[in-house]
């Protein structure tokens, strides 16, 4: 493993201006004053008190941004070394002449609102994410974000050398932070899934409902502007009855015609259609967490990110590692855990 890196803090954006933030098209700031209750409902701990932000930092001055490599001589020359490759996003580690090794993403599918997010969590609360130092754009449309490099490794491949009472604590420090995402409600208005206000498209909605039902056609809705749980329920519903008729077989649905019937009793209830909407991470599976000496040191891939309903971190949890169960509302950390 290699040795750990400072951190970075992020520079202040009123004296070394980002040149994009929340659009390809101009910079906008992000704030939230809304701070929400304990989620009773998902049974998770309290987390710990927030501490003070971290001024910020001498070392990103512009002649620090100055000397990151430009996005096409990492492409041309395929600098550093590939962390992860794989759905149009490739993320590298580049050292750079200092000695500083930062973290590059690029790729056509990564949304300059990704930047926004990370920049929201780290502005308003304490989960540790990554610092956002630069946007760049290449080829018109290719985004590229480059971020503070914090070493550590996954916590799928830390959690299943940990002995059980590390474990249980690493489980714990997840549902906090989770806890801790969750109690940032949505502002008025707020549009299901997507983080940026005026972000009308909702790209977001269709790729995170398979992990709910299993069975959606990865259809837009009619109206992408839904501001509610219980319009998003209605669609995933409309969308899972839909397929089952088509699909009969895909994923245990009713052969017998009765996939109402089936929603009932087995997806319904994980649904309700009265959770508020809250910040969420969208995409929360264990390759997404870094672990250094038995501690969650780093979220990462926020492009997801945004205004969801409180239970849809759970089940995307729960659904891609059972490491990941105790973020569940049935399977919050306890002393017999």
């Amino acid at each position: 493993m290699p040795p750990p890196q400072p951190r970075l803090a992020l520079h202040d954006a009123s004296s070394v201006p980002l040149p994009l933030l929340c659009s390809r098209d101009r910079a906008r700031a992000c704030t939230i004053d809304s701070f929400a209750a304990p989620l009773d409902a998902l049974n998770l701990p309290a987390p710990a008190p927030t501490p003070a932000c971290a001024p910020p930092s001498p070392l990103c001055t512009p002649d620090f941004l100055a000397s990151f490599p430009e996005p096409e001589r990492i492409i041309l020359h395929q600098l550093g070394t590939v962390l992860h490759a794989g759905y149009g996003t490739t993320v590298r580690r580049i050292r750079l002449a200092s000695g500083c090794d930062i973290v590059v993403k690029h790729g056509p599918e990564i949304r300059p609102e990704e930047v926004d997010a990370m920049r929201f969590v780290r502005e308003h609360s304490a989960v540790p994410v990554p610092e956002v130092y630069d946007v760049r754009i290449w080829d018109e449309d290719v985004v590229f974000i480059y971020m503070e490099y914090i070493s550590g490794d996954t916590f799928a491949a830390v959690y299943p050398t940990l002995a059980l009472d590390a474990q249980r604590a690493l489980r714990t420090q997840l549902a906090s932070l989770v806890h801790e995402l969750h109690a940032l409600r949505a502002p008025p208005g707020a549009l299901v899934g997507c983080f940026d206000p005026d972000d009308a498209v909702g790209d977001n909605l269709d790729v995170r409902l398979a992990a709910l039902v299993g069975a959606t056609r990865r259809a837009k809705p009619a109206s992408t502007r839904m501001t509610s749980t219980r319009e998003l329920v209605a669609w995933i519903r409309a969308e899972y009855l839909a397929r089952a008729r088509e699909r009969p077989a895909l994923r245990g649905a009713p052969t017998a015609g009765q996939p109402e019937r089936w929603w009932d009793a087995l997806y319904a209830p994980r649904l309700d259609p009265d959770a508020p909407l809250v910040f969420s991470h969208g995409d929360l599976h264990p390759f997404n967490l870094v672990v250094r000496d038995g501690e969650i040191v780093a979220m990462l891939d926020f492009g997801r990110a945004g205004w969801w309903p409180e239970w849809l971190d759970a089940h995307i949890a729960a659904s891609g590692s059972p490491y990941m169960q105790p973020v569940t509302r049935s399977n919050a950390p306890s002393s017999n855990v």
